[in-house]
């Protein structure tokens, strides 16, 4: 997946090897539309949408000038970020219309390298983001981490952070740079039938569905599907198990 340390082109590369497997009959394990979905946010809203799941209301942008429509319609604060982006790159918080029409006019806001982005409303969490990852038709994991101010990221699997502007440093809730604080949890039985009917309707054999809790509704409110296992880094050590070795022996 792209990221601030990857270049984004290799999604659209993967994209159309994964499109030519499939017309040429090939079995791909987690296959062109699982990857299409993926690496589309848009496509993302769209499913869980189509599964009658609670997700952040978004609307697409194609220009930077449908920006302050969409803000309208969302209000403050707003999230604005690229279709295609990982690990929180590009993702952008807005607490007043003056700050938005700052980046604008500096041509400081981008959406992304398919020209295409979301404005997002931003919804307060219980303070953690969370991550089931299903294998095949059963739960591989499910980690949850803890969240702190002055980042802003919604990577649950790797403990990874992304760094922002001072400017813009006062983030309620954001992902702790620090791979101490996951730790598993138990899910409950209705988020993993959520989760394996994301998977499952995505085409995907394995992947991994991030959501957090909305502390207004108590309900798991999903944002992001991830059709790669990400596991955490040493996991014998911090969870107790070996992801790759169960890959290997599952």
């Amino acid at each position: 997946m792209p990221s601030s340390t990857r270049d984004a082109s290799v999604a659209f590369h993967t994209q159309h090897f994964l499109n030519w497997l499939t017309f040429t009959n090939v079995k791909v394990i987690n296959g062109a539309k699982a990857h299409a979905i993926g690496t589309s946010k848009v496509l993302q809203n769209a499913l869980f949408a189509k599964l009658g799941l609670d997700f952040p209301k978004a609307i697409a942008l194609y220009k930077i000038e449908d920006v302050e429509v969409a803000v309208d319609k969302i209000g403050f604060p707003v999230i604005v970020k690229p279709n295609v982006g990982g690990s929180g790159s590009d993702i952008v918080k807005y607490k007043t219309q003056a700050s938005l029409n700052k980046d604008i006019a500096q041509g400081n806001l981008t959406l992304g390298v398919d020209s295409t982005g979301l404005a997002q409303e931003f919804i307060e969490s219980d303070g953690y983001v969370y991550r089931v990852e299903i294998l095949g038709d059963e739960l591989f994991y499910s980690i949850r981490q803890k969240m702190i101010a002055s980042q802003f990221n919604y990577c649950a699997a790797d403990g990874c952070s992304v760094d922002i502007d001072e400017d813009e440093s006062e983030f309620e809730f954001c992902a702790e740079d620090d791979s101490s604080t996951i730790k598993l949890f138990d899910v409950s039985n209705d988020i993993l039938q959520d989760v394996k009917n994301i998977v499952k309707s995505a085409e995907a054999e394995v992947g991994g569905v991030e959501f957090f809790i909305n502390i207004k509704t108590g309900a798991p409110c999903y944002y992001d599907f991830n059709p790669y296992s990400n596991f955490v880094s040493n996991g014998n050590a911090l969870l107790g198990f070996s992801a790759e070795q169960r890959l290997l022996t599952i």
